[in-house]
């Protein structure tokens, strides 16, 4: 499953309760058995959508002021009303685990009944995790497509998005398309979804479905960068920066990294980082430097996590030496496969009379094929 897929899910209600502002809780709701009784037959279908939102609305407040266990129960009294947005609440909190225990069939079996009480995002949130290989049997690919198509049709911006992303998958006997997935994401990207627009940009800078076309890529990273998407703006950065599908321009580079940076792009403040560092189209700053770089690093980049313990390693830039953070930074960039990390943290830890750990680290680095960390490994 694309990991894209995973972040997509639909709720209203996921822990922090939202309310609509079309329901008023009544103020004496009471939790006896006779309030909230299936309806009977004589009861007016106005009087029961009536009890159902009252029940969604008080399992709401119940569930935000933490009382979770009671406003699941008030939960399910909305569902067995058949009020949609409990139904797909019901669903996500099983599908998710959410104060109660993960069950894939449950969640299923509320999000189809949400689905036939008129909710789109159960059709949604459906389809997500069919397409999910996590979810076991109930894994259909085909279904999943078939459902998000209904939404994309519609000119659901997210379904159309969602579905290029599935066609890009392939399952047993469901295979990838790519014809469609192109499709999809074209029509995604040209009504203004940005997620859709970066990923077109990526198939053009690659050449993956499309005939590679740098300045098509350009294009789309520009769009989707100036709705505010990092990774657009990081890649913008890199394309005006070499001149690729661009006219070569250091300040519109310097422009996207900085925004990027500022969003939280780790590979964007390792970029800006070093330039700072080096005084590279930018005065130099080693403040702004160590202050980037360590952003990024904080964020697992093992590059940057690398950078920095170079910098206390050697105490370079304004920066003081400090072996605890040297150590630090050296083994969680190591931890992550970066092979010279792995190779200086064993020289680090031999120099600090460290033999065992230091032994290590220079197999864990001769093994990935650091040659040097072959000879170190002889001395040990």
């Amino acid at each position: 499953m694309n990991h894209q897929l995973r972040h997509l899910g639909r709720a209203l209600c996921l822990s922090v309760v939202c309310f609509s502002p079309n329901v008023v809780l009544a103020a004496n709701l009471s939790t006896t058995s006779s309030d909230v009784s299936t309806p009977s037959s004589e009861a007016s279908s106005d009087t029961n959508i009536r009890l159902a939102n009252q029940l969604f609305t008080y399992a709401s407040a119940l569930i935000k002021k933490g009382e979770v266990e009671e406003g699941l129960n008030h939960l399910k009294l909305a569902a067995h009303r058949n009020h949609p947005a409990a139904l797909l609440e019901l669903a996500s909190y099983y599908e998710l685990g959410l104060g109660v225990e993960k069950d894939i069939d449950k969640a299923v079996s509320y999000y189809h009944e949400a689905i036939d009480a008129g909710s789109s995002n159960a059709r949604f949130n459906l389809a997500l995790l069919l397409a999910n290989p996590q979810s076991g049997d109930n894994n259909n690919l085909a279904e999943a497509r078939s459902l998000m198509t209904s939404l994309a049709k519609k000119g659901d911006l997210d379904a159309q998005y969602s579905l290029a992303l599935m066609y890009k998958d392939a399952t047993g006997t469901t295979y990838s398309d790519p014809s469609r997935s192109i499709y999809w994401l074209g029509l995604a990207a040209n009504a203004g979804h940005k997620e859709a627009q970066f990923n077109l940009g990526l198939h053009y800078l690659k050449g993956e479905y499309l005939a590679q076309n740098t300045s098509e890529a350009s294009l789309w990273f520009n769009k989707a960068a100036k709705q505010g998407l990092p990774r657009a703006q990081f890649n913008l950065a890199l394309m005006y920066e070499a001149g690729a599908g661009v006219a070569k321009n250091m300040r519109q580079s310097l422009r996207w990294y900085k925004s990027a940076a500022k969003l939280g792009n780790a590979d964007a403040q390792q970029n800006l980082g070093i330039k700072y560092l080096l005084g590279k189209h930018v005065e130099q700053n080693n403040t702004k430097a160590l202050s980037l770089i360590s952003a990024s690093a904080k964020q697992e980049n093992r590059n940057a996590q690398f950078l920095l313990a170079r910098l206390y390693h050697l105490g370079r830039n304004g920066v003081l030496t400090n072996n605890i953070e040297a150590e630090k930074w050296y083994l969680r960039s190591a931890k992550q496969g970066h092979r010279e990390a792995q190779y200086q943290l064993a020289l680090f830890l031999a120099q600090h009379k460290k033999p065992q750990a230091a032994k290590y680290w220079a197999y864990q680095a001769a093994f990935a094929g650091h040659q040097e960390a072959y000879l170190l490994q002889a001395k040990l």
